[in-house]
Formats: C-alpha cells, sequence, structure tokens
C-alpha cells in the first residue's frame, strides 16, 4: 500500500515537477501560458456575455440564392442591431450539436426591417445552413464589428469583390440612399458563372455614382489588377483613387502589390479582412 501512495503523490505533484520541462523557467513559462488561456475560457464563458452586446433574433427566412450560396433573414425580438454598412458580426445559432458561432458579413442595409447573412457553404455548420436552419428558429447577434466603410475613402473609388466577397458591398449598395457614395465608383464583382444579386446590383447602381463590371471568370478567366485599372481609366491620379477590396486572400494580395506599383497610396487601399473566418 506503501508503494501506490507514493504513486499517487508523485502522480499529483507532476504538474510542479519541473524534471519533464529541463528547466525552473520552461516549467514557469508553461504553467503561466496554460493559466491564462483558462483565464480567457473562464472570462468568455462566463463573463464576457454581460459586456459584449448581444441581440436577440428569429429566423424569418431562408433562402437559397445559388448552389451553396444561402442568404438568411433575421427579425429581431427586442432592441435590433445598430451598425454601419460594411460591418460584420458574430452569428450564433442553435443546431442538433447545440449551439454555433460564426462571424459574418452582413449584407443587409441598417434601416432594413431584417438582418440578412449571405453565407457560402465552406464547412460542415455553414452548409447545413440551408437543410438545418428553419423560420421560427432563435438565433443571437454579437457586435457589430469592422471599419470597412467607403466613407473612409477619397472621391474616386474602386470596389473589387470576388466571389462571397460581394457581402460587404451589398450592405453598400442596399444602403447607398442613406449612405451616398463618393463621387465616382466603379464596381468590380468577379464571380464563376452568373453573377448572384447581379440584377440588384445593376438596378441601384443606375440611380447613384456606381459603375458595374461584372466579370464571369468561367468565360474570361480570372480578374486582373490591369483589367481593373484600364477599365477605371477615369480615375486620372492613382494618387486620389482608393480601392476597397473583399475576396479570397491569394486574389487580393496579387491585386494590393499591383496597386501599389501603379501609384496608389497604401493608405488609400482598404480590405476587408474576411478569410480568416
Amino acid at each position: 500500500m506503501a508503494v501506490v501512495r507514493g504513486s499517487a503523490r508523485r502522480r499529483r505533484s507532476g504538474l510542479l515537477d519541473g524534471t519533464a520541462f529541463g528547466s525552473a523557467l520552461l516549467r514557469w513559462s508553461y504553467l503561466v501560458a496554460g493559466g491564462i488561456g483558462v483565464a480567457f475560457y473562464v472570462y468568455r464563458e462566463t463573463v464576457a456575455r454581460y459586456f459584449l452586446p448581444l441581440h436577440d433574433y428569429q429566423v424569418a427566412a431562408v433562402t437559397t440564392i445559388g448552389p451553396g450560396l444561402t442568404e438568411l433573414a433575421l427579425s429581431p425580438v427586442g432592441r435590433p442591431l445598430r451598425f454601419t454598412p460594411g460591418q460584420f458580426a458574430m452569428l450564433f445559432l442553435e443546431s442538433a450539436g447545440g449551439w454555433r458561432r460564426h462571424p459574418f458579413t452582413i449584407s443587409s442595409a441598417p434601416h432594413d426591417d431584417v438582418l440578412r447573412f449571405t453565407i457560402k457553404a465552406l464547412g460542415d455548420d455553414t452548409t447545413g445552413i440551408q437543410t438545418l436552419v428553419q423560420p421560427g428558429m432563435p438565433a443571437v447577434v454579437g457586435g457589430p464589428h469592422g471599419r470597412f466603410d467607403h466613407a473612409r475613402g477619397t472621391d474616386q473609388q474602386i470596389w473589387i469583390a470576388g466571389g462571397i466577397g460581394i457581402t460587404p458591398f451589398l450592405s453598400w449598395i442596399r444602403a447607398l440612399d442613406r449612405f451616398p457614395s463618393a463621387t465616382r465608383v466603379d464596381l468590380f464583382y468577379s464571380t464563376e458563372g452568373a453573377a448572384p444579386f447581379a440584377d440588384e446590383i445593376t438596378a441601384v447602381a443606375r440611380t447613384h455614382n456606381v459603375r458595374v463590371h461584372l466579370h464571369d471568370t468561367s468565360a474570361r478567366g480570372y480578374l486582373t489588377p490591369d483589367e481593373v485599372l484600364a477599365a477605371a481609366a477615369g480615375h486620372d491620379d492613382p494618387r486620389a483613387v482608393s480601392v476597397f477590396l473583399c475576396g479570397p486572400a491569394g486574389m487580393v494580395g496579387a491585386f494590393v502589390r499591383r496597386f501599389r506599383e501603379a501609384g496608389i497610396p497604401n493608405r488609400n487601399i482598404h480590405r476587408e479582412h474576411f478569410d480568416w473566418r
């Protein structure tokens, strides 16, 4: 029995035994890092909910826009979310496995009766939205977050969207009556096949200072920075142009490098970092 008790004592003291770490510094670094991680987890699960702005919603509609593309419309239950076009929010949805959360860009205008998220199926949770999420289900929205706002740009602007990267620009387009655009805007929307929301976008653009350039990669290949610069040649001085980009990281990186070479200042190039979500 003495041997058993001795083994138990050694197991209990394992965390404070520096033998496995080689030095006291490494041991205490491990303990501090682990303690910070545990503290943040406890904060998020118990305290953060009292400080972060959360808003109760109910699913109003789930609309299939195209293959793997869904628009989710939410009706507020109580105080609605106040946001600036182009921002994103944390969306909490209940599923068979419990509540799941994802950051999504808001695609509706702030004055709309419903809050809209346009979601591409990129994983199990987002793929299941078309079939598992039904009208009447509860939802919670946290935020808003982000500073992707065309009001931060100059009077001449180029907007570039790749695929699902159209979502912040959808919010901008739908809010143009109350959040007017710059003096001149060229919107480039690159998709494989027919562009979702193309009719809505072009109809709104006709009554505002927005020229829409739809680019079908299946017919014309990838959109290039030089094509954008040529089509938007009316912007005479590159130093006076602001560029806003949202799309795949590789595409955005290539465009940013080329625009810098063309003389557009780095401070005038804005990207929505949606790829980490």
